[in-house]
Parts: C-alpha cells; structure tokens; sequence
C-alpha cells in the first residue's frame, strides 16, 4: 500500500465524478457513499479481481482467432542426373490451410464468452466484499466515537454522584462501605473511558485498511455516519431471497461458469468431427513446375474423443453442482442475516424506548429539582440510568446496524455498484 494514496487524489476524484458524487472543489464530507467508491477505487482485492477478468477477455479474442496456415519448405537433390542442362535440386512448396468444422470456432468463443462474464461478475462479488467490510469498519468507527463520548459523560456524573456521597459520609449519613463500592464503580469507569478511547483508535485503522489507505490519508477528513442510526423497516424474506438468488453476483458468476462448462462439451463433442486440412502445393523438378491440390483428415478409427467428451461432462456436472451450492448458501445466508436483523432491531427498537421514557422521567425531575421537591442525589442518581441506558442504546444501534450490513452482504442490495466497476480504469490510478 503505497502512502501516497489519499482522498484528494485527481484520479479519485474523477472517478467520482463518473459516479455522480462528484462536486466543485476538494470532498469536505466523506459517506458510507463515497467512502465506498474510494474503497473501489484503491483496495488491492478490486485490482486482482479486475486484473483476473482482462485476462479472460484476452483469452476470448485468442478463442476468437482464425488458425493461420502453415507454409512448409520441401528442398530436395536429384542424384542421378539424366540431362546435362537441369539442374538436379528439386524445390518444393506445401501450404497446409485448417478449416474448422461442426462450429468449433463458436463454442470456443462461447466458452471464453461465458468465463469472462464470471471474472466480470467475481469483481462484483469482490466489491460487495469490500464495501461489506467498509461498512461494519464504519459502524465500528461511529460506535467506537459515540461510546468514548458517551462514557465521558458518564464519568463526569459518576464523579459527582461520588462527590454528593462523599458529603453524605462525612455528615454520618452514609457508612464508608456505600462510598467504597461507587468509588470502585468510577474508578471502573475511569477504565472504561481509557478502553473507548483505545477502540477508537483501533476502529480508525481498520477503516482506513478498508479503504486501502494508511492511517494518515485519513488525518483532517470529515467522516460522516448520516444513515447508521436510524432503525430501517422490517425486510420480507420472500423478497430477500428473490434478491438472493437473482441479484448475487456468486450465485450469476457460477451460473456462468456452467454455462461454460456446458459450452466445453459442445466444443468437446464438436471435436468428434475431423477438421479439413487443404494442401495445396507446388514443385520445380528440374526444370518442371509441377502443382498439387491434396487434403487430409483425422481417420477417427482408434478413439472417437469419447474421453474429452466424458471429463467436459464432468466438469459440466461438477458445474451445475456448484450453481446449487451457490443458491443453497445464499438462501442459508440470507435466512441467518435476517433473523440476526430482526432480533436486532427488536431490541433496538427497546433500548429506544427505555431511553425515551428515561429521558422524560429526567425532564420531570430536571422541574421538580428547581422547585425543590427532589434532592440533587435523587436527580444525579437518575442520570446515572439515563447514561447507562444511553450506551445500552448505543450497543443495541450498532447490533443491528451490524446485522444490517450482513444482510445486505448477504442480499447483494441495493446493486448499485456496477455502474462503478464499469467505470472503473486500473491505468488511472495512483501506485
């Protein structure tokens, strides 16, 4: 990974541009949006899988090309001279012309046809990979940031509920036990603090390795999480599935590949039929030109290519084998993520309203502590809950947001990234 890499890159930001997230100027925010596309842009996992499909794209004009002729030099020497006035070297010519029969030529492009589509859907596949990954790095990063916040907070109000208990002793109101365990509960919260600050640092790597950045591209970036805190609706399963079994690029990319494999055992079967060699040819001997016209032809008389054929139907048969494994683990993904999402959102949906009805039963002490009809400790004392059930809502919003991701992994949906995979030119990136 090279450090030059960064947000700002020209190429980067065209390649946004050709995306229609481009804009005047330098990106001051940064979304799970364009994120993602600076992830395609610059991961290596991309470049291999897109490296991997020219290279079938080359091997489709090689299964396209026409067989060239072959041209063979014959010189001979005639011994036994009869003339004193011919020369007694024989010079002759053969030109030895392949023409392909029982449409060889087009089941071969169809193979090479149908495996560049599976390169071409495996980097799809590969940038829903990436942009999985980015996405629960993002959620990671949110969380990590909001929980560091929030137990900040949290210590702050531990500290001055230790305080008003302090007092509470010292007037003979509170024994020192009392005291002990709610200091032992702040100093647990002075360690809490350090671990959040610690996980947002690690948080922060990891999403800069989605992108394929190093940890300094990401110095004076405005990172947005606009999206990952709201609770989406309930999915169907029906619909999931269908978007499964249509939409995933594994499930398309192996189809293909048995439709390749289909294709190789009509070229194998083809084969069973002899090409046609034209040998046309021409001889000067001694003084005479002499010109030939021949063919010749495969005599299938000691195999008929049955062994080609049987293993292209193997592979064939391996082929449609793998189409069903594909469409079994995507269903089995999809049912798994769904019901992790649903279980997930269920107790987001919870933790929500535990945290509305704490934070109107602080808004009515918030009104009596002014008026004097509840004690500062009984007000602090509930903030402490509010704090609590605040992370508990932060813990169960990353749940689901989590389990969200996954089941969008697992869906492939929406599928609006192909347009930039199309777009996309390794030539034009920085090293």
């Amino acid at each position: 990974m090279s450090s030059s890499r960064s947000l700002s890159d020209p190429g980067l930001k065209a390649f946004l541009e050709a995306n229609h997230l481009g804009g005047a100027g330098p990106r001051k925010t940064w979304d799970l949006d364009s994120l993602t596309l600076a992830a395609l842009y610059y991961h290596p996992d991309i470049d291999a899988a897109l490296a991997s499909w020219e290279g079938t794209q080359a091997a489709g004009r090689t299964a396209g090309e026409l067989p060239n002729p072959e041209l063979e030099l014959s010189p001979g020497y005639y011994s036994r001279v009869t003339s004193t006035t011919s020369p007694p070297w024989i010079d002759g010519l053969n030109l030895n012309i392949l023409f392909e029969t029982a449409g060889k030529r087009g089941y071969r492009m169809a193979e090479a046809g149908h495996v560049s589509n599976a390169a071409k859907l495996a980097i799809a596949s590969t940038a829903w990979q990436v942009r999985s990954r980015l996405r629960a790095a993002l959620v990671e990063y949110s969380a990590a940031q909001k929980l560091a916040d929030l137990l900040k907070l949290q210590q702050q109000t531990q500290q001055e509920n230790l305080s008003l208990l302090e007092s509470q002793k010292q007037n003979g109101d509170l024994s020192a036990a009392v005291v002990a365990r709610d200091r032992i509960s702040f100093n647990n919260s002075l360690m809490a603090v350090h671990d959040a600050d610690a996980r947002v640092a690690v948080a922060r790597i990891a999403l800069a390795e989605a992108i394929g950045l190093t940890t300094a591209a990401l110095d004076g970036v405005s990172i947005s999480f606009d999206g990952l805190d709201a609770i989406p609706p309930v999915t169907d399963l029906a619909q999931a599935r269908r978007l499964a079994l249509f939409h995933r690029a594994d499930v398309l990319s192996a189809v293909a590949q048995y439709a390749a494999a289909d294709s190789a055992v009509k070229l194998a079967t083809a084969k069973q039929y002899p090409d046609i060699h034209l040998i046309p040819s021409y001889e000067y001997d001694q003084g005479q030109e002499k010109w030939k016209l021949g063919f010749s032809v495969e005599l299938p008389v000691l195999n008929q290519h049955q062994g080609p054929v049987a293993e292209a139907k193997a592979r064939c048969s391996e082929a449609e084998a793998k189409v069903n494994a594909a469409q079994s683990k995507a269903l089995s993904e999809v049912e798994r993520s769904l019901a992790a999402f649903q279980s997930a959102r269920a107790k987001a949906v919870t933790a929500n309203k535990l945290l509305s009805e704490l934070e109107a039963q602080e808004k009515r002490l918030s009104g009596m502590l002014a008026a004097g009809g509840v004690s500062r400790q009984e007000f602090v004392s509930t903030q402490l809950e509010l704090a609590s059930s605040r992370v508990s809502r932060l813990e169960a919003a990353e749940q689901m947001q989590q389990a969200l991701g996954q089941l969008e992994a697992a869906t492939q949906s929406p599928m609006r990234w192909d347009a930039s995979i199309r777009s996309l030119s390794r030539s034009s990136k920085t090293p």
